[in-house]
């Protein structure tokens, strides 16, 4: 979600629902200003393959009013080898698990 929350001083909220859960498990709240570059990283424990996350973040200001308010998808990278070659697929899914954006690469023959 890089670039998603404007460059300004306050802080950031991120919760996560996970599969048909319907809790949203909130992480706590982090202060961000430009000694931080305007950023904040989460640290996400306990997630399963194969399963949707649903993440929302907020961004808050000094006053406590909401700026932005965001919902992600998630990212999933699958790695094998086809004759030999190996190959990586990186791709974006939309919050219900549809794949919105797939790169795929291998390494070509020497």
């Amino acid at each position: 979600m890089k670039d998603s929350l404007m460059g300004a001083a306050g802080s950031v909220w991120l919760g996560c629902q996970t599969g048909k859960e319907r809790e949203v498990i909130p992480l706590p709240t982090q202060a961000v200003d430009p000694k931080s570059d305007f950023t904040a990283q989460f640290r996400l424990t306990g997630l399963k393959p194969d399963t949707a996350q649903k993440l929302y973040v907020k961004g808050l200001r000094p006053d406590g009013k909401m700026t932005t308010i965001l919902v992600g998808g998630f990212l999933s990278v699958d790695v094998n080898r086809t004759e030999d070659q190996p190959r990586i697929s990186f791709r974006h899914h939309d919050v219900h698990g549809k794949v919105v954006h797939e790169e795929t690469f291998s390494r070509q023959p020497d």
